[in-house]
C-alpha cells in the first residue's frame, strides 16, 4: 500500500510543469532542436515562412560558420556552429559542443550524432 502510494507521488511530481527534471528535459530537447532550426549557410541569414509576406528572421550563419539565434546584433546568442565538413555541433563553445547533424555536398541536412541514427530534415536552398 505504502508503495503504490509513492508510486503515485512519483508520478504526480515528475509531471508537474515545476519538475526539475522534466523541465531539464525539456531544456535539452529544445537546444538539439535550435541547433538543427537555424542551420544553414556560411555567411547567410536564417528566415522562416513559407512566403516573402509571413517570413521573419529566425538568425544568421557568420562566414566562420557559428550560428546564432536572434534578430540583431544585440539580441543574438551563439548557439552552435558548422564546421568545413558541414558537421553541426551544438553548444557555445570547444568544451561543451555535442554533434547534432551534418550537411552534406547538396546542400541535405540531416540530424542525427551519426549515420546509424541520421534522419534527412531539409535542404538549405535550391
Amino acid at each position: 500500500m505504502i508503495g503504490i502510494a509513492f508510486w503515485i507521488y512519483d508520478k504526480s511530481t515528475s509531471d508537474s510543469p515545476t519538475s526539475s527534471k522534466t523541465s531539464y528535459m525539456k531544456t535539452l530537447s529544445s537546444q538539439d532542436e535550435d541547433v538543427m532550426n537555424y542551420a544553414g549557410l556560411k555567411g547567410n541569414k536564417i528566415y522562416v515562412g513559407t512566403n516573402w509576406f509571413n517570413e521573419e528572421l529566425k538568425g544568421r550563419v557568420d562566414e566562420d560558420g557559428n550560428i546564432y539565434k536572434g534578430t540583431n546584433w544585440f539580441s543574438e546568442e551563439k548557439i552552435g556552429r558548422i564546421d568545413n565538413d558541414g558537421t553541426i555541433y551544438k553548444g557555445t563553445s570547444f568544451f561543451n559542443e555535442e554533434k547534432t547533424g551534418r550537411i552534406d555536398k547538396e546542400g541535405n541536412i540531416y540530424k542525427g550524432s551519426n549515420w546509424f541514427n541520421e534522419e534527412k530534415q531539409g535542404r538549405t536552398g535550391e
